[in-house]
């Protein structure tokens, strides 16, 4: 009996412990129009509040949220979020950093030309990114003003 409640204890605490590693990475994202009308106040409007302190630096005065959504990528596999009409985010993780970060590469793409290509890239980097800190892509034209895209770590 002692040797069965022994082995039964030596056996749960070998086992591993569920590993981070391998889990989904939870990102929020928004894309935020941002332009210049010449107001002497920055304006933004209810869909770009929550990125507020993360835009507020760049040389537009007014900011109009266009999408807000989330994704769970696994490390290895990727994602893609249509962010408007033009551009779509692609998000691929890399590599998952324990808790509290991950390896991503991001693509912003355009459509194609023509149906038998592939669609267009406008931004590829590779960044790591922190639970709970946000990290911004810029410099993506639109008709009126340029579109920032927002993205936070949140699992």
């Amino acid at each position: 009996m002692l040797g069965t409640l022994c082995a039964l204890v030596a056996a749960l605490s070998t086992t591993a412990p569920n590993d981070v590693s391998t889990q989904p990475v939870q990102f929020s994202v928004w894309a935020v129009q941002a332009l210049k009308t010449g107001s002497a106040e920055k304006h933004f409007d209810s869909a770009a509040q929550s990125v507020r302190k993360t835009i507020a630096d760049l040389p537009y005065d007014t900011f109009r949220g266009l999408f807000t959504g989330s994704a769970s990528v696994a490390p290895g596999a990727e994602t893609r979020l249509k962010l408007n009409e033009t551009y779509t985010l692609l998000i691929q993780c890399r590599t998952r950093d324990g808790k509290d970060g991950a390896h991503v590469d991001l693509t912003v793409e355009l459509p194609p030309t023509q149906a038998t290509e592939a669609p267009r890239k406008a931004v590829q980097t590779c960044i790591i990114v922190s639970a709970g800190k946000k990290v911004r892509i810029g410099g993506l034209k639109m008709k009126e003003g340029e579109m920032v895209v927002v993205l936070e770590m949140t699992g």
